[in-house]
């Protein structure tokens, strides 16, 4: 009996010793791992050969860690490429109108005809007007992004906002043949707003829908239902513009909104790509949204407001 009891505890000696081998051994291969997902920026992630309870929640633990850092790190790759071409970007829409302005000084200085004078000064007051507009773009989304940064609504008769913003652009409507379809399926609609937000989002989607559109723009105004929670609904306005998207058009509509975005080469001397992101923060700052989509090559800018 006492060989037996001796015969016992040498077996279950061995046991916990290979037991606790293979753990320290499954302890070291973890090691390993994280020592080469640090030096390689991998972005694999840790496995284990030996089932133990506490090894495989610290493993799944380590693994979602290793994701996080790892789409942290992407994002901050994207984010360092995306600055430098901003910055690339933005000096070349600052310094096209600055070279043109300086060539128009120089020929401005020699030359003592009238009506060159009075048609190069014509050109250098575009340019300024072409810098001041980039330069009001970039201090208005800087405004933007604090948090306390707020907006005085007021009630406004969207219709009427409307029809004005469209009227200002017959002349961009008359140069791409465009003839805008207008439905008001509702009248005399009052949202709360801030006039001055509400213009520039309006003027920012007519140029955007200009630019990237191949034919008749659809505009349109209507009341729906939206759902929230607990199965209840809200009334909502919902303006909608929509054209047909250019064959040659490059737009990605996930990126639409994102901050310098241009969607197509030929803006690059006109546009710092901030027009829809400045929409969308000031319609979020007024209680509204702002979608897009494509669906079978038309593209589609919807505003919701609360009504």
């Amino acid at each position: 009996m006492q060989y037996f009891i001796i015969a016992i505890l040498i077996i279950l000696s061995l046991a916990i010793g290979i037991y606790l081998w293979l753990t320290l051994r499954q302890i070291k291969d973890l090691s390993e791992q994280l020592k080469f997902l640090i030096k390689h920026e991998s972005r694999m992630q840790l496995t284990t050969s030996f089932n133990n309870k506490l090894i495989n929640e610290m493993t799944t633990l380590i693994n979602s860690q290793i994701k996080d850092m790892t789409e942290l790190r992407i994002h901050l790759k994207k984010e360092k490429v995306t600055n430098e071409d901003t910055i690339a970007g933005l000096s070349h829409d600052i310094r096209t109108p600055l070279t043109s302005l300086d060539g128009y000084l120089q020929l401005l200085k020699n030359t003592d005809d009238p009506s060159k004078q009075k048609a190069y000064l014509a050109i250098m007051q575009e340019r300024v007007e072409s810098l001041r507009k980039i330069l009001d773009e970039l201090f208005l989304y800087a405004k933007l992004q604090q948090a306390d940064y707020q907006l005085e609504l007021e009630t406004i008769n969207i219709n009427e906002a409307l029809t004005q913003n469209i009227f200002m652009f017959y002349e961009d409507f008359k140069r791409h043949n465009i003839e805008p379809e207008i439905n008001f399926a509702k009248e005399n609609v009052m949202i709360q707003a801030n006039p001055n937000a509400l213009e520039r989002v309006l003027q920012n989607i007519l140029r955007n829908v200009i630019l990237h559109g191949a034919g008749d723009l659809k505009i349109s105004l209507s009341i729906i239902e939206k759902e929230r929670e607990a199965e209840e609904t809200e009334s909502k306005l919902s303006l909608s513009f929509s054209n047909q998207m250019r064959s040659d058009n490059t737009l990605r509509t996930e990126q639409v909104f994102d901050k310098f975005y241009k969607g197509d080469s030929s803006r690059q001397n006109s546009s710092t790509g901030l027009g829809l992101a400045i929409a969308q923060n000031l319609i979020k700052k007024m209680d509204g949204e702002l979608h897009v989509e494509v669906a079978d090559n038309i593209f589609v800018l919807t505003i919701l407001f609360p009504v």
